[in-house]
């Protein structure tokens, strides 16, 4: 193989990679285990910053809007998931997450992302094109205003301090 050819095969890879970066992550012992469990409610404890416990949830939560897992079956699109941060600022690194791993060929073009002030909107949310949507909400919104909501899946990335929260 030439080393032109080996350029062209890593640039394909690449745009691959970027298309549909969940296709090419290499999942840890304790993600795939989260990933695997076929529960309707998980918890993934592990250290700060050594087992990717966001980076899974996250995956879990985009994999149900899209409508394929890659180790469960899974409720047919479209889909309501929300993900619960602990604050607003603590968001803004978990939507950059999230918007670094969808599949952005499946992202309803009404859906804008800016690395500073993550999904736009007064709702912000990233919208698919087959219907499903992830709303991001904080914890300090309180119980009473996260309530009356009929959703399919809620990730929270840390526990909430009140059980109303839940």
């Amino acid at each position: 193989m030439s080393l032109a050819e080996v350029a062209r095969s890593m640039r394909a890879l690449q745009v691959a990679a970027e298309r549909s970066p969940l296709n090419h992550i290499r999942w840890l012992p304790g993600q795939r285990a989260f990933l695997s469990d076929p529960s309707p409610r998980k918890l993934f404890r592990a250290g700060n910053q050594s087992q990717g416990k966001t980076t899974a949830g996250l995956a879990e939560v985009v994999f149900r809007c899209i409508g394929v897992h890659p180790f469960l079956q899974i409720a047919e699109p479209p889909i309501e998931a929300w993900v619960v941060c602990a604050s607003w600022s603590q968001s803004l690194a978990i939507q950059a997450k999230l918007w670094d791993m969808v599949p952005k060929d499946l992202v309803h073009p009404d859906t804008v992302f800016c690395p500073v002030k993550g999904f736009r909107g007064v709702k912000p949310a990233c919208q698919f094109l087959n219907g499903s949507i992830i709303r991001i909400k904080t914890t300090q919104q309180g119980g009473l205003s996260l309530a009356g909501s009929t959703i399919d899946c809620a990730l929270f990335d840390e526990p909430p301090k009140t059980s109303r929260v839940y």
